[in-house]
């Protein structure tokens, strides 16, 4: 199958990704794959690279859905469960670690090392329940975490934080629909 995107062309063969890219990625170096096998053998929520270059990336084939599209779960639930519950507030811790990672890997590393486009479109939620930042590439190297290079990831945060209220509020009134007690 293949992807058509405006940085580059993708293609998914069975468990797969390949990454051709429009323009090099010259930041794409041997200190890059070095950096990012660290990276994901330590906090194991990246997809694994199994080959690289300013051209193009292949990595694992992710089976999973984008944040946004899990939260239809929980919103328009009709079933209160404690289940359910758990496993959103799963979600919104994994989220929050992966900030944590950022700056620990700074400090492990001794310099910046982290994802440009934590947006929603580059989380996914595996069939495990556990979170993944997909989108390799968009891992690079500065001299300290800048706050404004992370801005899209703070403009997740702050959606995700804005459904999770949703959400729970929700469940809540489920849960009180049904007489159900949860605190």
């Amino acid at each position: 199958m293949e992807i058509k995107s405006k940085n580059a062309k993708i293609t998914i063969d069975e468990d797969k990704v390949v990454k051709e890219f429009y323009t090099p990625h010259e930041h794409l170096t041997d200190q890059w794959f070095d950096a990012y096998s660290i990276y994901e053998r330590t906090y194991h929520n990246v997809v694994k690279v199994h080959e690289y270059s300013p051209e193009r990336i292949v990595m694992d084939y992710i089976e999973g859905t984008t944040i946004d599209k899990n939260f239809d779960e929980y919103y328009f639930s009709e079933k209160y469960t404690q289940d359910l519950y758990t496993k959103f507030n799963q979600f919104l811790k994994q989220i929050c670690e992966l900030e944590l990672h950022f700056y620990d890997f700074a400090i492990y590393y001794g310099k910046a090392f982290y994802h440009r486009d934590c947006s929603q479109g580059n989380i996914l939620i595996t069939n495990e329940n556990k979170i993944m930042l997909i989108d390799p590439d968009a891992f690079h190297f500065d001299h300290f975490v800048d706050y404004k290079k992370l801005h899209v990831f703070y403009e997740t945060k702050e959606w995700y934080c804005t459904e999770a209220s949703k959400c729970a509020n929700h469940m809540l009134n489920l849960s009180k629909a049904k007489d159900i007690s949860w605190m």
